[in-house]
């Protein structure tokens, strides 16, 4: 589950419209200090409080610099993401009036993740199982072992430069909990 990029901003993804992005990076504004990654299920019970938490977060801080890129996902229970991408896009901008960026559905864990969730789940301390000693092999760490995603809504938040530096993986988490860490990124905080 290793990932061959150095930023998230380098790898690709697909609109939930359909148009291809050869770089993440492509869909920020040159003003982005600071974006969370969520993927979701419009059946989670938690879709509401947690799309009505992402929307203040977005409507308070966008102007500053803060983007949202969220990533629909069908692979945990009840909660399968069975729209067509269009109804998910209609579902979410018609129920909640999202207006942050949304992707096509994707698979966060097993041999079909994408690339996007990858990188995150590699580059997330948390998700790296320290207590299996990776092998050097030829330079590169190999057997080191990435925990799958728990749920949907597990929230990464990334600095400008695509680095993760933080993330809340459960469902239940409230994005709000960062509120002052995209503070400090915005350079909003007042300490």
């Amino acid at each position: 589950m290793a990932t061959a990029y150095d930023s998230l901003w380098t790898i690709g993804a697909l609109s939930i419209d359909g148009h291809v992005i050869n770089q993440l990076k492509d869909q920020l504004s040159p003003a982005t200090k600071c974006v969370m990654v969520v993927n979701f299920s419009t059946h989670s019970p938690h879709a509401e409080g947690q799309f009505m938490a992402l929307n203040e977060l977005y409507d308070r801080y966008e102007k500053h610099g803060f983007e949202i890129l969220a990533f629909p996902c069908g692979q945990f229970g009840k909660e399968k993401e069975s729209g067509s991408n269009q109804e998910i896009r209609d579902y979410v901008v018609g129920k909640w009036g999202v207006r942050f960026p949304l992707f096509h559905k994707v698979k966060v864990n097993g041999a079909e993740t994408d690339e996007v969730f990858k990188y995150l789940r590699a580059k997330t301390p948390s998700f790296v199982d320290k207590s299996k000693t990776p092998q050097l092999h030829g330079g590169a760490e190999i057997g080191l072992k990435i925990k799958d995603i728990p749920g949907n809504f597990c929230k990464f938040l990334l600095d400008s430069n695509g680095q993760v530096v933080d993330c809340l993986p459960n469902e239940n988490d409230d994005p709000r909990k960062l509120e002052q860490r995209i503070q400090k990124f915005l350079g909003l905080s007042h300490h």
